[in-house]
């Protein structure tokens, strides 16, 4: 593991162990909003209701750049540089889920 691999494996492991009050929920809900690029579809949204004819297409260009950079990295990358998904030892799942595991939304 080289001198990168190495910085990321100690600032995990300290991340990791850190207890800060009020983070779960709080990243949680963060984490859920970000899946699917929903805060920045929520952004370009408000550009769009808020801001002039220069913010619409801004928000434009951020949308067309977000469907970009998602299939370039879903198709192109993940498949050239295939690598197996991280260990998440050392770190405790405190999973709160009101559905089964298996149930579909």
């Amino acid at each position: 593991m080289g001198a990168l691999g190495g910085l990321d494996q100690r600032l995990f492991t300290r991340v990791a162990a850190a207890r800060v009050p009020g983070a779960d929920p709080a990243l949680r809900r963060l984490s859920h909003a970000a899946d699917h690029g929903r805060l920045w579809l929520g952004s370009a949204a408000g550009l769009s209701l808020v801001g002039g004819h220069t913010a619409r297409r801004a928000a434009v260009r951020g949308l067309g750049s977000l469907a970009l950079a998602s299939l370039t990295v879903n198709t192109l990358v993940k498949w050239s540089a295939r690598r197996p998904r991280p260990l998440l030892d050392g770190v405790q799942c405190r999973c709160f889920s009101s559905r089964a595991i298996g149930d579909s939304a």
